[in-house]
């Protein structure tokens, strides 16, 4: 017998890709699956799209709007499945990867977690882009890897005892979401193994709706980023708290260009405080050299507009 997953579907306001990543889900070749969708206040068509639905393996929910952490526990709360797997209402589940992922987690150690990489699409699924995929080669200490690189919400396959045991997500938290349940999990003393298979398409899009989209605000940012560090077990390895203060640093230079120097230094003086003579290590040895050079300002302000400009050319293709 085949053990029941269960794809849990947060939706907010994704009427134009909402119907792709339900069809991706339920035509996976996997013979006992159910997909769990839920409707998180839409004020769009979603919803009307979502119930037009009549396959019985879908099951569908709507709620006020409260976040997405709040949607996919609720989804996690109806799931009767075995292993669970979160995909976002924008994005497309590859063919045949439930079945290859299960294949891959019970050949793992019990309630391991399994992850794979996804790629970057705009458009359609025909023009993917690379996402780095290499977590396991950031560093050989695996806890310092999960902090440098996230593995994104779609990558993974989990045991729902795992799930379960952790409290699902935190929904305290409002971005980098899955970043914070994958710490918690691995704090708590669940497995991650990794196998090298495209799990799904990440689309991009310039959506408002879409988290990773909006804009970052100083407060928002560093009550966030603070929330997810004081929910972990205190730790003293040094590389670790390397890890974290390039996290803040990071974070750092996006607030530099659009808050200015005086925003940008709370999330500085967070990474020197946690890593005083560490805070650099984890540094790409391009921005050390542009620091080292042109100063903290002017290697973001010309990463900005680059990035701006590709974005603009990437988006009005489509």
């Amino acid at each position: 017998m085949h053990p029941r997953v269960s794809i849990v579907i947060p939706c907010y306001n994704s009427q134009d890709f909402i119907a792709e990543a339900i069809s991706s889900a339920l035509s996976q070749s996997y013979p006992n699956l159910e997909v769990v969708v839920v409707d998180d206040g839409s004020t769009d068509n979603s919803w009307s799209i979502i119930s037009e639905h009549s396959d019985s393996r879908l099951l569908f929910f709507r709620q006020p709007n409260q976040g997405a952490c709040v949607a996919r526990n609720l989804g996690l709360k109806h799931a009767s499945g075995r292993y669970i797997k979160f995909l976002d209402a924008d994005d497309v589940l590859a063919e045949g990867v439930i079945s290859e992922q299960v294949a891959h987690l019970e050949a793992s150690e019990p309630d391991a977690i399994v992850f794979g990489y996804c790629l970057n699409f705009v458009g359609d699924t025909a023009n993917t882009q690379p996402y780095p995929k290499a977590i396991k080669n950031v560093t050989d200490n695996f806890a310092v890897s999960l902090v440098l690189k996230n593995i994104l919400t779609g990558c993974a396959l989990y045991p729902i005892v795992c799930l379960r045991a952790v409290g699902g997500f935190d929904e305290a938290v409002t971005s980098r979401q899955e970043w914070a349940l994958n710490l918690k999990l691995f704090q708590s003393g669940f497995k991650f193994q990794y196998f090298d298979s495209m799990i799904y398409y990440r689309r991009l899009h310039d959506s408002e709706f879409r988290i990773s989209n909006r804009r970052h605000q100083s407060e928002k940012e560093i009550k966030n980023l603070n929330t997810i560090f004081d929910s972990l077990p205190e730790c003293n390895d040094l590389d670790y708290l390397a890890a974290w203060a390039s996290v803040y640093w990071r974070v750092g230079r996006y607030i530099l260009v659009n808050e200015g120097r005086q925003k940008a230094k709370i999330f500085f003086d967070k990474a020197k405080s946690l890593s005083p003579s560490e805070y650099k290590k984890y540094w790409p040895r391009t921005y050390r050299l542009a620091v080292s050079v042109l100063g903290l300002y002017l290697p973001e302000r010309m990463q900005s507009n680059l990035v701006s400009l590709y974005r603009q050319i990437q988006y009005r293709k489509y």
